[in-house]
């Protein structure tokens, strides 16, 4: 630090101090000894290691519940698409309640795969009813937007 540097400090304190600014305060009492003991106890190494375990366990976090649906979805598919009691062998006999209810949620949902799946009028009527309610909903946004609009420059 030269000298300059120094009587510019000085000539920029004494032109604060005549609007009493800023006020110096002394540090906080043991500043240091706070700062030291806040720092952490373990190697850089051992905190890099718990980093990435519990970066590792968010993942796991996630693609743990993720795989679940996904093989649920493939027992499904194979329920829709192939044999429909396999899913309630799976899980349980077909004599138990717990078999009965996949049974039955198995065969309600072959007629909605069969729905989408093969074309016909049930289908372009379904297409048409979303096309439908989605250019109405955008008008809706649209014509609120014109009104606002109309109102801030009327």
């Amino acid at each position: 630090m030269g000298r300059n540097e120094l009587n510019d400090d000085e000539a920029m304190r004494a032109l604060l101090a005549a609007y009493e600014e800023p006020v110096v305060v002394p540090p906080p009492s043991q500043l240091s000894r706070r700062v030291i003991a806040a720092l952490p106890k373990a190697s850089p190494a051992t905190l890099r290691a718990e980093r990435r375990r519990r970066a590792l366990g968010g993942r796991l976090a996630i693609a743990t519940p993720l795989t679940l649906v996904l093989l649920l979805n493939m027992i499904g598919l194979w329920g829709l698409l192939g044999d429909s009691t396999g899913p309630a062998r799976l899980f349980a006999s077909l004599n138990t309640s717990f078999g009965e209810a996949i049974f039955v949620l198995t065969l309600a949902a072959k007629p909605i795969l069969n729905l989408l799946t093969v074309p016909g009028p049930a289908t372009l009527l379904v297409a048409l009813t979303l096309l439908a309610a989605g250019a109405w909903g955008w008008w809706q946004l649209v014509r609120v937007e014109l009104l606002h609009a109309r109102a801030e420059v009327g």
